[in-house]
């Protein structure tokens, strides 16, 4: 059996991902790329991906599924998750030519996972891909999971071109649409994730929450700083004995391709794969102080 092209697994892997956690009684939402161009918060394209939301207690039966069906796991040895618990897992299979990234919560959505589920569940709409209805985020969630997606990855190409797309769109949005969103917003708890951002778009964030410490801890690793830490947040926080171990795979890594995915810039051949390296140990040590900084302010609250 041969593979599908690029356009043809955009149209179908959804109504499969879908389709499969329907039969498995999981709710699920596609949200991000397709969803977010049928709601005009970006332009129409090809993604590289299909991101799929599924209610918590869904998520591993929704993999195992997969799994089954040929999916695998891709390891991320470029930048580790420093949460507890992933916030979602990408998937590969040999005939379909995009990544699966299955979420089991959204970063920046404070609320309880099933709570932010439930929220973005009622606002959801359907989306048609290959002559079939997908239930999909509706616009007031499409533009919070834009925003905090850019704003968990500043710098990131992608990042830069959407965030003043859908900071525009929101801008100019009538009262009804800025008041969904401020609504959802405090349901799925992402006032926390941006609150002067939030206000400077007209949208009202709700009063002060508590909010788990690690999940903080993980949103500003990232968003204080311009771009990812884990790595050295990682090696912070190993017991020293353990330091040699992942320190060793933080430098190497074990996938090249995966390397070169963070690292387009990088030389072809051997001599770049270890001037990426090299990138990689200069960048752990310019980070450590501002992580020493970023833990001790978080021990402090």
């Amino acid at each position: 059996m041969s593979s599908l092209t690029h356009p043809e697994g955009a149209e179908l892997l959804p109504v499969l991902v879908l389709r499969m956690a329907n039969d498995l009684g999981v709710r699920a939402l596609l949200i991000k790329g397709q969803v977010a161009a049928h709601h005009q918060l970006r332009p129409t394209q090809l993604s590289n991906d299909v991101d799929v939301l599924v209610e918590p207690w869904g998520f591993e039966a929704l993999r195992a599924a997969l799994i089954a069906a040929g999916w695998f796991g891709v390891e991320d040895h470029v930048q580790p998750a420093i949460a507890e618990v992933k916030h979602s897992v990408a998937l590969q299979h040999a005939l379909w030519p995009l990544e699966l990234d299955v979420h089991r919560s959204f970063p920046g959505m404070f609320a309880a996972p099933n709570d932010a589920f439930d929220a973005l569940w009622d606002d959801r709409v359907d989306v048609a891909l290959a002559h079939h209805r997908l239930e999909a985020a509706g616009l007031a969630g499409s533009v919070i999971i834009g925003l905090l997606h850019a704003w968990r990855n500043p710098g990131a190409p992608k990042a830069v071109a959407e965030q003043p797309l859908l900071e525009t769109f929101l801008d100019a949005a009538d009262d009804e649409l800025r008041a969904s969103v401020s609504d959802l917003v405090r349901r799925v708890g992402a006032g926390e994730a941006g609150r002067d951002r939030w206000l400077a778009l007209g949208v009202d964030p709700g009063p002060e929450t508590d909010v788990d410490p690690a999940h903080m801890l993980t949103w500003r690793m990232q968003t204080d700083t311009g771009r990812p830490l884990g790595w050295s947040y990682v090696l912070l926080q190993q017991p020293l004995w353990r330091t040699p171990q992942v320190f060793v795979r933080a430098l190497l890594g074990t996938d090249e391709q995966q390397l070169r995915i963070a690292y387009p810039h990088a030389p072809a051949g051997r001599r770049g794969l270890w001037i990426i390296r090299w990138w990689r140990l200069k960048a752990a040590i310019r980070d450590t102080p501002r992580i020493i900084r970023l833990l001790r302010r978080q021990r402090r609250r």
